[in-house]
């Protein structure tokens, strides 16, 4: 029955790591300073349902697979470090946890304070440092904080419903009926 379980586990995580490339790379809106698309939705679904250690496993390999197949530079593994915090930061909030309005909108705001904007830009400059691309630190972060404040009610309206009522359910099929 362990086997069972387990192999249910990494179907659901493959099939989300192949939605997360999807959402983030082919639907969504990318320029050089804002990036914004759903592909949060899947590295939500499996820290809710698998617990942090899925979750941050399937958002580094779908970063790593989505920069390889779909990138628009080299791989750049700071990014994926925040994918990973994102995982940890959205089971901290929604693994084995009652579903509530609050925990999902209040996971989006620390995800937004304390990985987006002070992570991101800091990334970013580094990033352009490294290829010799002279970018302004502040002008880095002031998109940044502009990109995150606009995503942030959109995230929160997105999460939401999906912790509420999506991933109860999603729940019961693949992880309850695994044990």
């Amino acid at each position: 029955m362990q086997k069972n379980a387990s192999l249910r586990k990494l179907v659901l995580a493959s099939i989300l790591v192949a939605m997360q490339i999807v959402l983030s790379r082919y639907i969504g809106v990318q320029s050089q300073f804002f990036q914004s698309s759903f592909g949060f939705v899947p590295i939500a679904c499996a820290s809710a349902l698998l617990g942090p250690l899925w979750g941050s496993v399937v958002a580094f390999i779908a970063d790593f697979i989505g920069v390889t197949i779909a990138g628009t530079g080299a791989y750049f593994p700071l990014f994926g470090v925040n994918e990973i915090l994102y995982a940890l930061i959205f089971a901290a909030f929604l693994y084995k946890r009652k579903p509530s309005a609050i925990k999902a909108a209040l996971c989006v705001v620390v995800q937004t304070v304390f990985v987006a904007i002070p992570l991101t830009p800091l990334w970013l400059y580094i990033y352009f440092s490294m290829l010799g691309t002279t970018k302004a630190f502040s002008v880095i972060f002031m998109s940044k904080i502009t990109a995150s404040l606009i995503e942030l009610p959109i995230k929160a309206a997105v999460l939401i419903p999906l912790s509420l009522f999506v991933f109860p359910k999603l729940e019961k099929i693949f992880i309850k009926r695994s044990h």
